[in-house]
């Protein structure tokens, strides 16, 4: 595909609407996804207080503050997500599943207060998810720690903003053949 994007036939042709959409693409990753930052911190009455924010544009522009009164705990919550396409024969033998049908886990963290939310999202990585809630539940558990701020990072989605920008520029900058 590359050596097609950059041939000299196509180059004038095809470089514009591509360059368009992966900077569609980019904007979007850039305006509607990004890290979340929990800050806690425990007051005079031993209680803590918590809020959730969300940032996007790497962390230019904030949105969305929820409030997070009394954490309890953190804890991680498992759901079963059900992937088409699977080639697994055991999957077609099962007559209770659906044939090309694959379920799987995801994991996120629940912060428990006087309402349950969730922390960022759903992921594959168990390990990761329970990190966080270690973190969130050994601030809880220890007295001599007076506040909390974690921030979520998600490297992928960085990368790939930056990426689809880049492409973008790529082909706009790209050498345009002389035309006849």
């Amino acid at each position: 595909m590359v050596n097609f994007l950059f041939s000299k036939r196509s180059t004038s042709r095809t470089a514009l609407p591509i360059a368009a959409f992966l900077f569609l693409i980019g904007l979007i990753f850039l305006l509607c996804f990004g890290p979340r930052t929990l800050t806690c911190a425990k007051n005079s009455s031993s209680q803590i207080d918590c809020s959730l924010s969300r940032s996007l544009a790497f962390g230019l522009i904030q949105t969305q503050d929820i409030p997070l009164v009394n954490l309890t705990q953190a804890k991680v919550d498992e759901r079963t997500k059900t992937m088409i396409g699977s080639n697994d024969p055991a999957d077609v033998a099962d007559p209770s599943k659906p044939a090309g049908h694959e379920e799987t886990s995801v994991y996120g963290v629940m912060l428990v207060g006087e309402q349950t939310i969730l922390f960022d999202g759903y992921d594959y990585d168990y390990g990761q998810q329970q990190e966080i809630a270690d973190k969130v539940n050994n601030f809880v558990k220890n007295p001599d720690t007076l506040s909390l701020v974690y921030r979520s990072q998600n490297i992928w989605l960085n990368i790939m903003t930056l990426s689809c920008f880049g492409l973008s520029a790529l082909l706009l900058l790209s050498k345009r053949p002389k035309q006849p």
